[in-house]
């Protein structure tokens, strides 16, 4: 059993594929297993890349997801994940190499629920930078411990997606914390999940690296 599930949303771009998964396998912490959930619309090229990556390392593995089902494999991944922590990754974004070892960490030698990390954007069609997240803020709201959802949405308003950020898989089993399965965006369902998450603990952490790098294609 891996201590780690990264769930990996595979899109059609397989220009950005590779980079990505290299960004996973070369991780400091290498106990972990990669869940790669395949969009029915992939591209012949990104399935060429996939099954090369598969060979490779035994820790990748593959999901196919039906139209309109992704949210239904999300969660059917988290019922199914024996890891102690979860966390997702987008196909055309990439991670530091100490991604999973500094969110690890630090829940555990503080018994965090969810670790978020800072993330930067990347303007591919410019080839620049721009550091995303209000830490200051956010950690300013985090550290009232406040139970008000009005607090958390605040928070979730800076930070509303589920990449970046990793869970303890006991605690959104525990609390039946799901995706939707209705047809909203993935944006939506994000910021749902995680306020699901977020109004049913306090044992919340936010660390000032910036570990998740967000690529902005358009």
């Amino acid at each position: 059993m891996a201590k780690i599930s990264i769930l990996l949303s595979v899109e059609s771009e397989e220009k950005y594929l590779s980079q990505c998964i290299d960004s996973i396998i070369k991780q400091t912490f290498k106990d972990f297993e990669c869940i790669c959930l395949v969009d029915h619309q992939i591209t012949q090229a990104s399935v060429k890349i996939l099954k090369e990556y598969l060979f490779k390392d035994n820790r990748i593995k593959i999901i196919l997801a039906e139209r309109n089902k992704i949210n239904s494999e999300k969660n059917m991944f988290i019922t199914n994940s024996n890891s102690h922590y979860i966390t997702f990754v987008n196909s055309c974004d990439w991670i530091s190499n100490k991604y999973i070892e500094n969110l690890y960490f630090v829940c555990i030698l503080n018994d965090y629920d969810i670790s978020c990390a800072c993330h930067k954007n990347y303007f591919e069609y410019d080839k620049k930078y721009e550091s995303k997240t209000n830490i200051t803020k956010i950690k300013k709201i985090l550290s009232k411990k406040s139970k008000n959802i009005n607090d958390k949405k605040e928070i979730l308003n800076l930070s509303k997606n589920i990449w970046n950020k990793m869970y303890k898989t006991e605690f959104i089993k525990k609390n039946k914390i799901i995706f939707s399965e209705n047809n909203i965006n993935m944006c939506d369902s994000d910021y749902n999940f995680n306020l699901q998450c977020f109004s049913l603990t306090n044992k919340i952490v936010f660390i000032e690296d910036e570990l998740y790098f967000k690529r902005i294609i358009k």
